[in-house]
């Protein structure tokens, strides 16, 4: 690296490492991935972002880069093997680190009678109970995956209907090979806040699910329309579908036509892949 390079890669690790230590992970983990796009093979950028990381999976393939460029570092390999447990077990997100316990007034210990420990009232309200944790955690992951799948409805069939007289021609057919592979990136951007934390194939699930659900749904409702509407087809649309033996209905028409078939099976599996 140049001089000018090697400041602003010192520069970017600084930064994370002052994130990290106020507990802002988001900034934390931008500016270690901003290091190790500066500078590919150092292992402290590496170690920096797998730490920053949720998903186990993700994490893993993290300390795999820092162990091929340091095959001696003890920090990665024991992490790998950690999260290799995690995984085993069936955990997808990395366990949140558990909480300090508070600071209180400890009450001067009661006399010994019998070898049993006299509890005073003060010790008593010193005691913390924690509280279970994992229904709210199983709560927030269930209405992210649910908000992933009715963005993944919304998107997928808004675009599909737009799409309606662009993508079921010859070069719409064509058109469609482009265009389905760039839906996932603006599902990516839609979906940001409301998969944090979430991974794996739940995930995946939820958002093909919800994207195949609106595609398909757009097809047989945009079919309906167009029938009680009386609009006609693009004749080469019409023709495909006699092709392929489909029924002259709009809904049919539609539901059989390759381009936009290829249009969402395109997009549903570039994100599935993306989420993986």
């Amino acid at each position: 690296m140049t001089t000018m390079t090697s400041s602003a890669f010192a520069n970017l690790i600084e930064t994370a490492r002052t994130a990290a230590s106020a507990g802002d992970t988001r900034r934390a983990r931008r500016d270690f991935r901003n290091a190790t796009e500066l500078d590919p093979t150092s292992v402290e950028a590496w170690l920096g972002l797998a730490a920053t990381a949720a998903v186990l999976r993700e994490r893993r393939s993290f300390y795999e880069r820092a162990l091929a460029l340091d095959p001696s570092c003890a920090d990665a390999r024991e992490s790998i093997a950690q999260i290799d447990s995690l995984l085993a077990a069936g955990t997808l997100i990395r366990p949140r680190a558990p909480q300090a316990a508070p600071v209180v007034y400890a009450a001067p210990a009661a006399p010994v009678e019998a070898e049993c420990a006299i509890v005073t009232h003060h010790q008593m309200a010193s005691v913390v109970i924690p509280l279970p944790t994992t229904l709210p955690r199983r709560r927030e992951r269930s209405l992210g995956l649910l908000a992933v799948a009715v963005i993944g409805v919304a998107a997928m069939g808004l675009l599909t209907a737009l799409g309606i007289f662009v993508l079921t021609s010859f070069w719409g057919f064509l058109l469609a090979f482009i265009a389905g592979p760039s839906v996932s990136e603006l599902m990516l951007w839609l979906t940001n806040r409301a998969r944090k934390g979430l991974g794996g194939r739940p995930l995946q699930f939820a958002a093909a699910g919800g994207m195949l659900l609106g595609g398909l749904g757009a097809m047989a409702l945009g079919g309906l329309l167009l029938q009680i509407t009386g609009l006609p087809l693009p004749i080469e649309a019409v023709a495909m579908a006699r092709n392929l033996g489909a029924g002259s209905t709009p809904a049919a028409v539609l539901l059989n036509n390759p381009g936009l078939l290829v249009f969402v099976g395109s997009a549903v599996a570039a994100t599935a892949y993306r989420l993986g």
